[in-house]
């Protein structure tokens, strides 16, 4: 994609600390209840005097051979709920972490969205003109912490859905891409853009 150099910064802003509130929420009850569900099956299986994470050691050397059945469902119960308390602990991590590395920044000429994968961090560019729909949403948490979702369709083969989560002052932002948005089709001369081309 051919982009000028050093293009004006319009807006450059970062997605709100409680664009994931939901998803931290659900994590801590998962994890609530995945703790009291563990202490309940070792108190259960005569342990109840071996810490949490010790549990599985005492299970391997100090079970008799003859109660190993009971023991046997109670360690594949408590690894199946550290399993589940982990992963949702991790996936809050994720998320954390792809709120506080994520940038979106709105130049003269493009959007940019700079995130962390996976993979590392990744930038991507989408040209202004070639956006065709705008939606501003406001789900309940943004209703209560004041943030909107912007997502924007483009005829961008490589990205075309372009997401904005978590942007406060959502209704000015998404003036300000639609102004511009308008600006950049007058200068190539773009009357209208379908999926199929520019007329």
């Amino acid at each position: 994609m051919d982009k000028k150099s050093n293009p004006k910064e319009l807006w450059k802003g970062s997605p709100s600390a409680f664009v994931y509130v939901t998803s931290y929420f659900v994590a801590l009850i998962v994890i609530i209840v995945s703790l009291s569900l563990q202490r309940k099956l070792v108190m259960g299986s005569g342990l109840s005097h071996v810490p949490l994470g010790t549990f599985i050691f005492h299970y391997m050397f100090s079970v008799p051979l003859g109660q190993w059945p009971l023991f046997h469902m109670t360690f594949l119960s408590t690894m199946f709920l550290q399993i589940v308390m982990w992963g949702a602990f991790l996936h809050s991590l994720y998320k954390a972490m792809l709120t506080k590395f994520t940038t979106y920044i709105v130049t003269e000429e493009e959007i940019i969205v700079r995130k962390i994968l996976l993979t590392g961090l990744v930038s991507e560019h989408t040209e202004l003109y070639r956006l065709i729909d705008f939606t501003l949403l406001q789900p309940i948490p943004g209703m209560v912490f004041r943030f909107s979702n912007l997502h924007l369709q483009s005829t961008d083969q490589s990205h075309p859905t372009l997401m904005l989560d978590g942007v406060t002052d959502g209704q000015s932002i998404l003036r300000l891409i639609r102004e511009q948005t308008e600006r950049c089709r007058m200068q190539k001369g773009v009357r209208e853009f379908t999926s199929a081309a520019p007329y």
